[in-house]
């Protein structure tokens, strides 16, 4: 973390999290805030893909260091899935997100994933419509 900035600590590390399926092949790759200070100031938000957040909205200091350090993460295979019945409830989980926050773009492009992985193709073209409409207007993020 020193090495990162010595004059100014990051409140997080953003990371690489390399996605496995059931045979041990990467599938995905994306980013991940997965390390950040100990402190009751900072806290995830969301219920499903949770981002940090800093009580007040205070901007924070990322340290990105994707090149150097991943997270190797299989939840998201198909046994997981089939397993822990994580599917049914994440689309319950974003669909209440949603509903009570129908400008939350990033909740939105979450629920039409989780909707292709179903195999719900026309909702998740919906979904991700709606997603893209964020977009369009600047409130959703790039993570």
């Amino acid at each position: 973390m020193r090495k990162t900035n010595p004059n100014a600590l990051p409140d997080f590390v953003r990371c690489a999290m390399i996605h496995l399926d059931d045979n041990g092949n990467p599938f995905s790759i994306s980013t991940q805030d997965r390390i950040f200070r100990n402190s009751s100031k900072l806290r995830y938000h969301g219920r499903i893909h949770e981002q940090i957040v800093a009580s007040g909205g205070k901007p924070l200091h990322c340290a990105d260091e994707t090149k150097k350090l991943s997270i190797i993460h299989t939840g998201y295979s198909a046994s997981v899935y089939k397993e822990t019945g994580k599917l049914e409830r994440n689309l319950q989980l974003l669909r209440r997100e949603v509903e009570e926050d129908p400008k939350n773009y990033n909740a939105w492009c979450y629920l039409g994933e989780s909707q292709k992985a179903q195999g719900n193709l026309e909702g998740a073209k919906k979904s991700l419509r709606k997603a893209l409409q964020g977009k369009k207007s600047g409130r959703i993020s790039e993570q």
